[in-house]
């Protein structure tokens, strides 16, 4: 199946691409409500968290002076199990989407390692990871996880067109 989405708003286009690798992994029933949304697999239902990158770098804000997470920790329906990240390739010539599946417990020991860092006393921290490299002496995330899908990418003047398409029939 192919699936052209194009934006003139890169995190609109790589919104889109997070979600149809879910749908395209066997993922089903993702019912969205502001940057989570319910996964189910093997009729076992996660919920998911996701995350765009345009630079390959990632935010939660901070609860509770980094107690907790917005959209990671303080949701109605519990915590979140998975990070669904969808970042380009290259920040500078970015040539594909990358969509990683990272667990949600790991997101959570590299917000507070950076947190502690940061020494903050922020009541609402907010805090970034960058998928590529660690500050806080953890291996990287993307050392660690594979991309799920890969997508296409053109960039046209004012706009992103990615080609949606499983990469078992690409």
């Amino acid at each position: 199946m192919k699936l052209y989405v194009t934006s003139d708003y890169p995190w609109h286009a790589l919104d889109h691409a997070a979600k149809f690798a879910l749908k395209s992994k066997n993922y089903c029933d993702v019912k969205g409500f502001k940057n989570c949304g319910w996964v189910s697999e093997n009729g076992q239902k996660s919920l998911v968290s996701f995350r765009i990158a345009e630079k390959r770098k990632f935010i939660y804000e901070g609860a509770d002076y980094g107690k907790h997470w917005k959209t990671l920790d303080d949701l109605e329906f519990g915590p979140v199990q998975i990070v669904v990240v969808a970042t380009v390739n290259d920040p500078e010539h970015p040539k594909k989407v990358e969509v990683f599946q990272l667990d949600a417990n790991e997101v959570r020991k590299r917000l507070r390692a950076h947190h502690n860092m940061m020494n903050s006393k922020s009541v609402n921290p907010k805090v970034s990871i960058n998928l590529d490299k660690e500050k806080s002496g953890l291996p990287s995330l993307a050392s660690i996880y594979s991309p799920i899908e890969v997508f296409k990418l053109k960039i046209q003047p004012l706009e992103w067109k990615i080609l949606l398409q499983n990469s078992k029939t690409s």
